[in-house]
């Protein structure tokens, strides 16, 4: 009798150590699935390389959303080489950047509030030109702002072997594309 139920203690728990393995690996088996597929349009680098690149404290989960489907997330921060690299790369535009419109508005603002009433003159221009580079550094400081959240998911499929890139979010990206986010990253 005493032989019967140890048995029994030790097939459940043999059954339940099982299970959680099996979900531990299938998570396991998503986060690289995804860190080993490569984003759209730059099919030379993985993921994870490419997070690696932009993010520092990355962290990766698994979890199932509303709908019931397995979902990967990367969360992470904004890299100072991250930052240093967007800085370069504004800089290569820095001619067509302050055509932006929040730029475009954040200047006007600053002109009507500073300047208001200035006659026309050398002063007034060389108040302008202050304004117009102090908008732009603040742009500069406030794009891939170093220590920014960064966290990006993707759907698994159903069978385990695809996985499709569903959200990102950065506060310091604004509206910019996330094409344009990783060709910075991959430089």
């Amino acid at each position: 009798m005493k032989t019967k139920n140890i048995l029994k203690r030790s097939v459940k728990a043999m059954l339940i150590f099982t299970l959680l393995l099996s979900f531990v690996s299938c998570g396991d088996a998503a986060i690289d699935l995804v860190k080993e597929d490569t984003f759209a349009n730059y099919q030379d680098a993985p993921v994870e390389t490419i997070l690696d690149a932009m993010c520092d404290d990355g962290d990766w989960s698994v979890a199932t959303n509303d709908v019931g489907k397995k979902t990967v997330t990367f969360t992470g921060v904004i890299s100072e080489a991250m930052h240093a690299k967007a800085c370069v790369h504004l800089d290569k535009s820095r001619k067509t950047l302050w055509r932006l419109n929040a730029i475009k508005r954040e200047i006007a603002i600053q002109r009507r509030d500073k300047l208001g009433d200035m006659p026309i003159g050398p002063e007034k221009s060389a108040a302008d030109k202050e304004i117009r580079e102090s908008v732009m550094n603040d742009y500069y400081d406030n794009f891939c702002k170093v220590g920014d959240a960064v966290e990006l998911t993707w759907i698994v499929s159903p069978d385990g072997e695809h996985a499709s890139h569903s959200t990102y979010s950065c506060d310091s990206f604004g509206k910019t594309k996330f094409s344009w986010i990783i060709a910075i990253a991959v430089q």
